[in-house]
């Protein structure tokens, strides 16, 4: 409870308990009393309590006023105290920030604290209380202390954004002069300063400690780099490590540019040092590229391995020093393995021709095993010393499997072909005697020559003209060919007898009954076609085709075509379609007339009448038939009965000739030829003459 709070109960219980007595004075010892006791009494007791009470109080205050500056002044000082030793902390561990600014601040904040009655020692963040001011300028200090605070954050965050920078840009410039690489070494690593109003120093620490850790260890691997080298190549180790010691040295208080400055001395030592033995082992591997652009090996060349040379080549341009050591070694690596991926391609290549050869059927003499695919090219490769020694057998093997290869290639494709090209110069040896080049599909007939030699005593290769012979001329053989009529009705008067073949083409026409037969000599070994043909549409020509090795005879039937297939052919479906259309029109006509040809006036195309009237009469049961060179459709037994009533009733006189005009005038209906009533009354086996003029009883 607050003192004012205090007082004013402490009185209001002295006016109350004064009260109470003068009350009791006047109801005990009478009004007169009771009058003194409330109105004078009563009075003087309570201005009397409240003296002794307000002195008391008042002394009290003094006391506790006291206490309570001095220990405010405590409290402002130890945070003044604090933020002096977080400066001086700062100040050494980070000898790069210029905390001058800061340190001047302190100066005349301390200065503000001495006329406070507050001694402060900077240096050491030391204080003593000697006479306090008021709380007034007390407050007024601890807002000074906090403002402090804030400036030195402010700096120091400052400060930690161009640690970060500094240290960014060190990196940058190690990858990019030392370590060849273009990739953001901060990348991966999110680091930024704090910013605003209040930045966290310890926050600002982190991060300047995660920015010099990244670069240090991008040093370091440039400081690895340049060991590695030594490694490789030897040097000064002893005197390297003190100068690696040293930069780390550096490294350790984020002092890139004295660091960077003797890491270029380092490497500028190595570089002079190793030179020689770099420039040696880099000239190996262009050596190397050379020779397989030498051996003429790309059709053996993927496009992977293609690109991967040529990326090669790209990258030699760039190593200049010895520092690229790891690149030289990984681009030897893919060289080598390129050029033992070549000689492992051209080994398969020569085992699947020598395969090849080995399993067709060509004499011994013809092809020998080359030594080359006896050789393990690749173990001696891989257990080469150094890169002059690999480019040197490389050469070797290289140059042995394509000479190899390109014989069992050669040989391979000659006895793969052979069977097929042994067949072809067999034939022509037996039609014409000789074979050429002209005469084989092939680029170097010589070698199919020289091998059907080896193979077949009874011809010689004629190396000379470039001709393989047999001593004579080609085989010849007799051929006769019988050609008969399938039906004996078929009427055709001579048949024309066709041979055609590569070699020969002849012809002969003879007459025919039923069959005649033709005699061929001296036809030449080949494929033939023999075709038999007479003039008569109504009979089809037949074909064989033969294939003439000896002496031989064919016989081939010429069958009638039918009569549908001469009027209809190809278009039969189509005629049919129309068929429905005009079919009441042609049975109309047809009940008319009693019979229709081709002269009927329909409305359809003339090509296409004679089938269509062909078809018609099929559905409606009627006869069609070739009659004096012209489709005819009638009703054959209505045609037959007239015919029989006719001779029956009208040739009673055995003098009495009947013509066939005087049939179709008088008689028939039917527009029939002389040679169909004849044919058809000769059916009848009527007891009449049928003569070339009529006929009589």
């Amino acid at each position: 409870m607050k003192r004012q709070y205090r007082a004013a109960l402490g009185i209001a219980g002295i006016v109350l308990v004064t009260t109470a007595l003068g009350a009791a004075a006047f109801l005990y010892f009478g009004s007169t009393l009771g009058v003194y006791a409330v109105g004078v009494g009563a009075p003087l007791v309570v201005i009397v309590a409240i003296g002794l009470y307000v002195r008391g109080t008042v002394a009290r205050r003094n006391t506790t006023e006291g206490e309570f500056t001095r220990s405010m002044a405590e409290s402002v000082a130890s945070s003044f105290r604090e933020e002096l030793s977080r400066l001086n902390r700062l100040s050494r561990d980070y000898p790069r920030w210029d905390a001058s600014a800061a340190k001047t601040d302190a100066q005349h904040l301390a200065d503000s604290f001495e006329s406070a009655g507050i001694h402060v020692d900077v240096d050491d963040g030391s204080y003593r209380l000697e006479s306090l001011e008021s709380v007034h300028k007390l407050e007024e200090l601890e807002s000074d202390v906090e403002s402090f605070s804030a400036t030195v954050s402010s700096s120091f965050a400052g400060f930690a954004r161009e640690e970060v920078d500094r240290s960014r840009e060190a990196a940058d410039e190690v990858q990019s002069e030392f370590l060849d690489e273009d990739a953001d070494p901060f990348e991966s690593v999110s680091i930024s300063a704090p910013d605003g109003d209040s930045p966290d120093v310890s926050e600002a620490e982190r991060t300047i400690e995660r920015s010099r850790d990244v670069t240090r260890e991008v040093f370091d691997r440039a400081i690895d780099r340049i060991e590695r080298t030594v490694g490789e190549y030897g040097g000064d180790r002893a005197n390297l490590q003190k100068q690696f010691q040293s930069i780390r040295d550096h490294l350790d208080v984020g002092e890139w540019e004295s660091a960077m400055e003797k890491l270029e001395r380092a490497r500028e030592r190595v570089e002079r040092s190793t030179a020689e033995e770099f420039s040696a082992d880099r000239d190996a591997l262009v050596s190397l590229l050379g020779a397989i652009d030498d051996a003429e090996v790309d059709p053996y060349l993927s496009a992977e391995q293609r690109d991967r040379i040529s990326s090669v080549r790209s990258q030699l341009e760039e190593m200049e020093s010895a520092l690229s050591t790891d690149q030289l070694e990984s681009a030897s690596a893919d060289v080598r393995r390129v050029a033992i991926d070549v000689v492992s391609t051209l080994r398969s290549d020569l085992e699947g021709a020598d395969d090849t050869v080995e399993s067709s059927d060509v004499p011994p003499e013809f092809y020998t095993t080359p030594d080359a695919i006896y050789t393990n090219y690749i173990e001696e490769l891989r257990s080469a010393d150094d890169l002059e020694a690999f480019t040197e057998r490389w050469e070797t093997a290289t140059d042995e499997l394509l000479a190899a290869l390109d014989i069992a290639e050669e040989k391979a494709a000659v006895a793969d072909s052979y069977g097929i090209v042994s067949e072809r110069i067999e034939e022509a040896l037996r039609k014409q005697g000789e074979v050429d080049g002209e005469d084989l599909p092939v680029k170097e007939p010589e070698r199919f020559f020289e091998l059907y030699a080896q193979d077949e005593p009874r011809v010689t290769f004629d190396e000379r003209r470039g001709v393989l012979v047999t001593g004579g001329s080609g085989e010849t053989y007799g051929l006769e060919v019988t050609a008969e009529l399938a039906d004996d009705s078929a009427a055709a008067d001579e048949v024309t007898i066709e041979l055609d073949g590569e070699n020969a083409t002849e012809r002969e026409t003879a007459a025919i009954g039923t069959s005649t037969a033709v005699t061929f000599d001296d036809v030449p070994y080949g494929s033939y076609t023999v075709t038999a043909s007479v003039p008569a549409e109504a009979i089809v020509d037949a074909e064989t085709t033969i294939e003439l090795d000896d002496d031989a005879a064919e016989r081939l039937v010429l069958s009638e075509r039918s009569l549908r297939d001469r009027l209809c052919g190809d278009h039969e479906d189509a005629v049919r379609d129309q068929l429905p259309t005009v079919a009441p029109e042609l049975e109309d006509r047809f009940e008319a007339d009693g019979y229709l040809t081709p002269d009927t006036d329909l409305p359809i195309a003339d090509d296409y009448l004679p089938c269509l009237l062909l078809l018609w009469a099929d559905d409606a049961g009627y006869t069609a038939r070739m009659d004096d060179g012209r489709l005819l459709v009638y009703d054959h037994e209505r045609f037959v009965s007239r015919l029989r009533t006719l001779v029956t009733h009208h040739l009673d006189d055995d003098d009495e000739t009947l013509t066939y005009d005087d049939m179709r005038t008088r008689f028939l209906s039917v527009p029939a030829s002389d040679e169909l009533i004849t044919n058809t009354l000769t059916e009848l086996d009527l007891d009449v003459t049928v003569t070339d003029d009529g006929v009589s009883a």
